[in-house]
């Protein structure tokens, strides 16, 4: 903005008359909050009741769940807040608030033609920073919805002899999130491999850069459920891509990260009958505070994941030293995990958990460790998930994480090496770093082995038990926050680089800071993609940080992208 190059007024006034008037000027969500003429109190409130929110934010042009250029942060005037300085950062200048396909290829068309810089939003959800950009102009989708449609048959509506799916699917034309998606399998009786946290769109980043789910471990990862795509293309061409047609878009739109080969506007996902699920429980913690005994009980949690994995298990857990809020009862340094069994009984599951609990009982023995197994049964895997805590995550705070891919080496072949690695990756109490865990393998390992469109997510999924996500939060305080970066990039990240050194890192939950980004979070299937990229956006109008074909520009000292 401000430069020759930007479109006139009269430019900017013909393309909103193109798109029925939908293009917003955008201002920043906690703008009410500041002096000038955005501010206003009682908004302001708002913004301060809904900021860690995630619907909400979704709801806004410009809200993202971690706003992490805090160019703009809500303040409470009332609670003796002092409003700074508020400016837009690194978020679009301009955003069409598209609701038809044809909203979708004009917007494409118009930046094109001008060289705009154009990235794509729809909830919002993400920790990499790919949906938003300095000068940019958004094609915000959270009101692009068209309906979702169920097939108990999809041979009835598949059209592509190479695709050999006979059971259920579910069409979802638009960017809906997994929280309006869930409710409609439930009541069809059938289960959607989706996002354990229901806030991420399901036709997004979610599911293009591989999402990880409840139901991975027995049926694959997200991006391996999906059937067909409909997908608006650089060129403005709207494409169906599938087996049949445009098979290596179909193969990258599969896990081979978003925003970037283009805008996705429908897809079909596979969809299996419920099942009912047996849980076990488990809590530990130290009411001492003794972190090494504390280590000593991870390290054998950790070791025993393949195990666990193996024999059916699978689940969401957390884990630190010193949480910023208690994990169990009211201590911080803790451990819980859920870890389900489909089609199963307490018996079988209170059997195949025996030889880990014969590993733990004798540190239970002490005063450092508190130890608490339960099981439980649900009928169906709604039941289950609906009584999940962790379902709806808080945002609005921001920080630093990062991750790591665990394969079976990582976790038995070393013990003193596991040990020692946990060691540096929990830290110090103070420090309050958070590990959440997700237990997986099973299918995950095999589906690529029988589909070779999943061909390009990255290998080291396909042979990783564990995705572990460590992370610290800022405070704000500049000093404070460079040293939580420090540390999760050179000590947290590197133990657990010399732990698993053949992995990688799960792209949508990972450091947008990591400078070895193409080998973590694409691997081998880098130079496939980067050939997918160019044949159909051979100019690079889909730009995202870290995503493919991103390699061919650079941010400037004013925030402008060049090419280099």
């Amino acid at each position: 903005p401000g430069k020759d190059c930007w479109p006139s007024d009269q430019e900017w006034s013909a393309f909103n008359s193109s798109v029925s008037g939908k293009l917003l000027q955008t201002t920043p969500v906690a703008a009410s909050c500041y002096p000038g003429p955005a501010e206003n109190s009682t908004q302001c409130g708002v913004v301060n009741k809904f900021w860690t929110d995630a619907a909400w934010q979704g709801e806004q042009p410009i809200g993202y769940d971690y706003p992490f250029n805090q160019s703009c942060l809500p303040v409470d005037v009332s609670a003796g807040d002092v409003p700074g300085s508020c400016t837009l950062g690194d978020m679009p200048v301009l955003a069409v608030n598209v609701t038809t396909e044809d909203d979708i290829v004009k917007t494409i068309r118009f930046a094109k033609s001008k060289n705009l810089r154009l990235v794509i939003k729809s909830t919002g959800h993400d920790i990499l920073k790919r949906s938003t950009g300095y000068g940019s102009l958004s094609i915000w989708l959270h009101n692009f919805r068209n309906g979702v449609d169920y097939h108990e048959s999809y041979s009835s509506v598949n059209t592509c002899a190479k695709t050999n799916w006979t059971g259920s699917a579910f069409t979802i034309k638009g960017a809906y999130a997994w929280s309006d998606v869930y409710p409609l399998a439930d009541e069809k009786g059938v289960m959607l491999v989706g996002g354990n946290n229901k806030g991420p769109c399901s036709t997004g980043g979610w599911t293009q850069g591989g999402g990880h789910s409840g139901l991975g471990r027995y049926f694959g990862t997200g991006s391996d459920q999906v059937l067909s795509a409909r997908v608006v293309l650089a060129s403005g061409e709207v494409v169906d891509a599938s087996p049949c047609s445009h098979p290596e878009l179909f193969t990258a739109l599969r896990g081979g990260g978003p925003g970037t080969y283009g805008v996705v506007t429908a897809m079909t996902f596979k969809a299996f009958p419920t099942q009912n699920v047996t849980v076990t429980y488990i809590e530990a913690s130290s009411p001492t505070n003794n972190t090494a005994a504390f280590l000593d009980v991870m390290a054998l949690f950790y070791s025993s994941f393949p195990y666990l994995s193996d024999a059916g298990f699978a689940g969401y857990g957390s884990w630190s030293v010193g949480s910023p809020a208690p994990l169990v009862a009211n201590h911080t340094m803790a451990y819980t995990q859920s870890l389900t069994l489909l089609n199963s009984t307490e018996a079988h599951a209170i059997a195949k958990f025996a030889p880990v609990l014969q590993k733990i009982l004798p540190h239970n023995a002490t005063a450092d460790i508190e130890l608490s197994i339960t099981h439980r049964s649900f009928p169906d895997w709604a039941s289950f998930f609906n009584t999940k805590p962790d379902t709806v995550a808080p945002v609005g705070a921001v920080g630093v994480s990062a991750s790591r891919l665990l394969h079976g080496p990582a976790l038995t072949a070393n013990a003193t090496l596991l040990r020692d690695c946990l060691e540096a990756m929990a830290g110090s109490p103070d420090q309050q770093t958070y590990h959440n865990i997700n237990l997986h393998g099973g299918a995950i390992f095999t589906h690529a082995q029988l589909d070779p469109y999943s061909a390009l997510l990255l290998p080291a999924w396909r042979k990783a038990y564990v995705h572990d996500i460590v992370a610290r939060r800022w405070n704000g305080d500049r000093a404070h926050d460079e040293e939580v970066a420090r540390d999760i990039r050179e000590v947290k990240v590197q133990a657990m680089k010399r732990l698993a050194p053949d992995s990688g890192s799960y792209m949508n939950e990972a450091d947008y800071g990591n400078v070895d980004w193409k080998e973590d979070f694409y691997g081998a299937s880098w130079d496939r993609l980067s050939e997918i990229k160019m044949r159909y956006d051979p100019e690079g109008l889909f730009y995202c940080l870290t995503c493919v074909g991103s390699e061919g520009w650079a941010e400037g000292a004013d925030g402008a992208l060049c090419r280099v």
